[in-house]
């Protein structure tokens, strides 16, 4: 059967977007590489399906191509039996919504998207299982978002019971450009009480030309998001992940580059907490906020590059129970490069229990700045409380490199701070007699009145 019989059924209500054309026949060096893909992801070549659109020319008004045979349940659902073009121009909304329609409803779940750059002018929604993948990865499969859509693609579970483990959903070799203020990527289990699915987004890259967010999920459990790519065009607008009621997230071994936010974490209103993010091995430059989180429990950060902030590496507003360790953080501009603060606005009645831990931090700005630490309570009855400071190395603190206020039960413990001019005050606390300040290397003085303050070392200076 010629595509272009399918039943008006595959589309959803109030699709969008203009019949796809024809595509010219490609090169015979490149016919034969998709024809071997084709083939291999159980469709025909492509030659074929080239000769067979341009001897009819069906309109899919109405509805929908039917693949040459039924897919099996070892080959996938080709966006390309369908309709879709990946020319670039032509909108393939409607082949790809058919396509995603045509592997949840035959239970095979994996949509195959072969190389092509595919406009997408309205938003395609996925429901669990599904896998959407790219044959050859970002470099030649590629999806453009319209800018005027709210989500370029929403990925949900079936509202019914829950189930150990739930039914995947999965993204995985795709690049994705998007030039809105919304969601080029969302996944959103707000509707069960308790998610439990195995969701994970690998392998792509994110492009993000406006404000928008690259990749956001709502109301996950033990999300894997790992070896992707999320670039953005300027440092004060565009997020990379946004994370919003989402436990057990593990965010590993990607690049971010040139955002607000590379990661921002944050709880709606109905939560009462948002447990468990694992951030580790990721390369970031160039940020206000590289991550930033409020209202998070268990943030464990590791091992990450974060360079070229504008404002805080990392600011943790109303946190607890959190690791930052062995990252390196380059602070560009006057902020901290850690920010603890008790703000609560949660309504969590307990803050604190934070390390930092081995990390290297290096203050671009030097002195123009105030602390590259920073602990700050809201008040003396709303401290942060119980935060350690352990082994770190300051490389050209401002006026301070470690600043309290209302905070208490904090040790500041076995680091070594460089100022960046003389005369600085190493460390200072405005919370008297409540902290614990031993065994640091320093190169300025200690205010610190009350605290238990001993065995500080003097830094020797380079020698010239």
């Amino acid at each position: 059967m010629v595509p272009g019989n399918e039943p008006a059924a595959e589309f959803p209500d109030g699709a969008q977007g203009a019949a796809p054309r024809s595509a010219d026949p490609a090169p015979a060096p490149r016919s034969r590489l998709l024809s071997r893909r084709a083939a291999l992801a159980g469709v025909a070549p492509m030659g074929a399906l080239v000769g067979l659109a341009a001897a009819s020319a069906p309109s899919l008004a109405g509805h929908a191509a039917t693949p040459p045979h039924p897919p099996g349940p070892d080959e996938g659902v080709n966006v390309r039996a369908f309709g879709a073009t990946g020319n670039g121009t032509a909108d393939d909304t409607r082949a790809f919504q058919a396509a995603l329609n045509r592997a949840q409803s035959s239970g095979i779940g994996l949509v195959v998207v072969p190389p092509g750059t595919y406009s997408i002018n309205a938003t395609l929604t996925a429901q669990a299982p599904v896998r959407l993948a790219g044959l050859t990865g970002w470099s030649d499969t590629t999806l453009v978002f319209a800018a005027s859509l709210s989500t370029g693609i929403l990925f949900k579970q079936p509202t019914t019971a829950v189930v150990y483990p739930g039914p995947a959903m999965q993204l995985t070799d795709i690049g994705i450009e998007y030039g809105g203020s919304g969601n080029a990527v969302q996944f959103d289990e707000g509707g069960l009480a308790s998610p439990f699915q195995d969701t994970m987004v690998s392998g792509c890259r994110f492009h993000l030309t406006g404000s928008g967010v690259g990749l956001y999920t709502v109301n996950q459990r033990d999300a894997i998001i790992t070896n992707n790519q999320f670039l953005g065009a300027k440092s004060t607008e565009g997020v990379g992940i946004q994370l919003s009621d989402s436990d057990n997230t593990k965010i590993v071994d990607n690049v971010f580059y040139n955002l607000m936010y590379g990661i921002y974490g944050y709880r709606a209103a109905t939560r009462v907490f948002d447990a468990g993010c694992v951030i580790m091995g990721n390369s970031m430059y160039g940020f206000t906020d590289a991550l930033h989180f409020e209202g998070w429990e268990l943030v464990q950060a590791i091992g990450n590059i974060v360079d070229g902030t504008k404002g805080n590496c990392f600011p943790l507003i109303d946190c607890y129970h959190s690791l930052i360790a062995h990252n390196y953080l380059g602070v560009k501009g006057t902020a901290a490069g850690l920010l603890i603060e008790t703000q609560q606005p949660y309504g969590v009645g307990f803050l604190g229990q934070i390390t930092f831990r081995g990390n290297f931090i290096n203050h671009y700005k030097g002195s123009a700045g105030a602390a590259t630490i920073a602990v700050y309570g809201a008040s003396a009855v709303l401290p942060e409380d119980q935060v350690l400071i352990d082994g770190n190395i300051v490389n050209g603190y401002p006026q301070h490199a470690v600043h309290l206020n209302n905070a208490q039960n904090v040790m500041v413990t076995g680091n070594c701070f460089s100022a960046a001019a003389s005369g600085s005050v190493t460390i200072y606390d405005q919370t008297p007699g409540k902290n614990h300040i031993l065994n640091n290397i320093i190169d300025g003085t200690v205010d610190a009145t009350g605290d238990t303050v001993s065995n500080n070392f003097t830094k020797y200076p380079y020698p010239t």
